[in-house]
């Protein structure tokens, strides 16, 4: 994995930073505890697209260990993020915040002015509002089920 974009938080201790490696058996693990894993994201043109330039991840870790990621695909000027997830036992902690501000600021450096987001359909109806008031707590506005954010 190649570093970048470091945030420090002093009393949390995590890192956020950009991952190049395209094994997410790392993250699947997040995904499933957060109801975000579809069979699609074990497919073989999925796959081909996380190896693309157009795909970005980002991982959060506490003392080494993975306990967050987001992903995202961008094109000439919107990007996609996907996959947002913490740990349930790191949830409430302001790592998902930063994991989402930092995919944004990623985007932004690729000329990416539109961030797009939904919000998945297999999620119980506390989950679905948890997800809706945190996507507008980070500044982006609802349109059905998709939320976008000028970047």
């Amino acid at each position: 994995m190649i570093g970048a974009s470091f945030v420090e938080m002093e009393k949390m201790n995590f890192r956020i930073r950009q991952s190049k490696d395209t094994n997410h058996e790392m993250v699947e693990e997040i995904w499933k505890k957060t109801a975000l894993l579809r069979s699609v994201d074990q497919s073989r043109i999925y796959r081909m697209l996380v190896k693309t330039k157009f795909h970005l991840l980002l991982l959060a870790k506490v003392d080494g260990k993975v306990v967050g990621a987001v992903n995202a695909f961008y094109g000439r000027w919107v990007g996609y993020i996907h996959h947002l997830g913490v740990h349930p036992d790191y949830q409430r902690r302001g790592i998902g915040s930063h994991l989402l501000s930092g995919m944004c600021k990623q985007l932004r450096e690729r000329k990416v002015r539109l961030a797009i987001l939904f919000v998945p359909v297999r999620s119980t109806r506390r989950q679905h509002d948890d997800r809706i008031r945190f996507y507008r707590r980070n500044g982006f506005k609802g349109i059905g089920k998709m939320f976008v954010k000028k970047l």
